[in-house]
């Protein structure tokens, strides 16, 4: 039950009905994506309280992420066409009679600026289109099919190597902002996030709410990783989509990008997810490739908080036998222990050097020689859990908090095991009655048991941001 890595399952018509979902989150599915592309927010709405039902009755913390369209460009909803090799067909707004066969692009005005020869390209660049006439005055853009076949709705549109850049418009996802606030959802990915400024937009919006998602920026653009220090900076967290990515900068890159992003997340203490094609396969088949085996393994070796599945749950033919693999691969891993990266990780604030002595406490020859079993962490902000999370201990982080809110949103971090727990009064004295009392919780909800020893982490100001300042070790009695 306690897993270090976390799995983001993609919710669909495979995995919708309440059984499923039981099935997946038993499984290790630690948060549950609603992708905002497909269905309505009435659809999505309806399945968030059934997944926080299901999680409730399994008494178990469960996050939700809302994936935004943001600046993505996708193709309208029309069912599936075929398209074949080197006929002509037309993109338009709206799905209307024609001669040729026609996708339909809501946002045709988006491409109007492009030129003749330039090619376009859908769901991940399974479908390659050469533009061969463009209409400004209709809005129609006509383009000769390179790579044809089966093309479902909605699926993505990328412009590689033409300088074109989409625009992120908030106005459009007013109505999804206002869903996640109201439901308080605890993660929003934004789609196709090019500068710091997109990311700033959505949390000015949420500057003024009483509850506030953790904004998670996912990568996927050349201008994103030109100007990703700064995203970082202003995002609580980051997704590396690898399908988009490979399609917008050459495939060959993305290894490298990959352990590049997740570098840099982890130096900066910001949770980061490796999406896209992970078992995609399995979509299909019951049995994963040994090459996806292998790619689970190697994201799991750069460091990653957490894995992401997408059509393997939402639509594939074996969303529990996909889940059921990835936890088996990151169990293994786990256990290995692999050897980290050496990262210049930044001691700037007290919690920041408080988290750093007491990972060096645990990997002292005296704690080695005495077995610790976990950290636990007393918690207002969920910031020494973060902190301490990326130094990736390979040891559950216990975080006992009060507030409510935050108990969902430490799901996503690696290692962290959150419990909401009212101690009251308790948090000022930290005696050891109250210590006491917090293992005796415990004891109750985890594997620790009598004689097993765990390292304490607080801040005696409780409550205040970065002042975290004690470390002890404790046998569990």
């Amino acid at each position: 039950m306690f897993h270090l890595a976390k799995i983001i399952a993609t919710i669909g018509p495979a995995c919708q009905q309440e059984g499923e979902i039981k099935r997946l989150i038993l499984q290790g599915v630690n948060v549950f994506r609603f992708n905002l592309k497909h269905n309505n927010l009435d659809w999505h709405a309806a399945e968030v309280k059934i997944v926080r039902r299901v999680a409730k009755r399994l008494n178990r913390p469960v996050g939700i992420l809302l994936d935004l369209e943001g600046g993505e460009l996708r193709i309208g909803r029309f069912g599936s066409k075929n398209f074949k090799k080197g006929e002509t067909m037309l993109f338009a707004r709206n799905d209307k009679k024609s001669n040729c066969q026609v996708i339909p692009f809501p946002k045709i005005k988006a491409l109007l600026c492009l030129s003749v020869g330039q090619k376009i390209l859908i769901d991940d660049g399974r479908h390659e289109f050469k533009i061969s006439r463009i209409d400004k005055a209709k809005k129609e853009i006509y383009a000769k099919v390179i790579i044809g076949g089966i093309i479902k709705e909605r699926k993505s549109i990328n412009i590689p190597n033409s300088g074109f850049k989409s625009s992120i418009n908030i106005q459009d996802d007013l109505e999804a902002l206002e869903l996640c606030a109201r439901l308080k959802i605890d993660f929003l990915a934004i789609s196709f996030v090019k500068e710091k400024n997109d990311v700033l937009a959505y949390k000015k919006f949420f500057a003024e709410k009483k509850f506030k998602p953790w904004i998670i920026s996912k990568i996927e653009t050349k201008e994103a990783i030109a100007d990703f220090n700064d995203i970082l900076k202003e995002s609580d967290g980051i997704m590396i989509a690898r399908g988009d990515l490979g399609v917008e900068l050459p495939f060959e890159q993305v290894p490298l990008l990959q352990k590049m992003l997740i570098n840099k997340s982890l130096i900066a203490g910001k949770p980061i997810i490796t999406a896209t094609h992970m078992l995609e396969s399995m979509i299909e088949n019951p049995q994963a490739t040994r090459a996806e085996i292998s790619d689970i393994a190697n994201a799991l070796y750069d460091l990653s908080d957490c894995l992401m599945l997408s059509g393997e749950t939402a639509y594939g033919k074996h969303p529990g036998l996909s889940v059921s693999t990835m936890r088996k691969v990151a169990n293994f891993m786990e256990k290995q222990r692999p050897n980290k990266p050496e990262l210049d990780y930044e001691i700037k604030t007290q919690t920041e050097a408080i988290c750093y002595s007491a990972y060096a406490l645990y990997r002292s020859e005296f704690c080695q020689k005495r077995n610790i079993k976990a950290f636990v962490v007393l918690s207002k902000t969920g910031k020494t859990s973060r902190v301490l999370s990326r130094f990736r201990p390979y040891l559950p982080i216990f975080t006992i908090t009060d507030n409510e809110s935050l108990v969902d949103k430490l799901t996503i971090l690696f290692g962290v095991h959150p419990f909401y727990l009212n101690l009251g009064g308790i948090y000022k004295q930290k005696g050891v009655k109250e210590i006491k009392g917090i293992l005796n919780f415990l004891k109750k909800n985890t594997s620790l048991k009598p004689g097993d020893k765990v390292i304490f982490v607080w801040g005696e100001d409780w409550g205040t941001p970065g002042k975290t300042s004690v470390m002890r070790v404790q046998e569990v009695v």
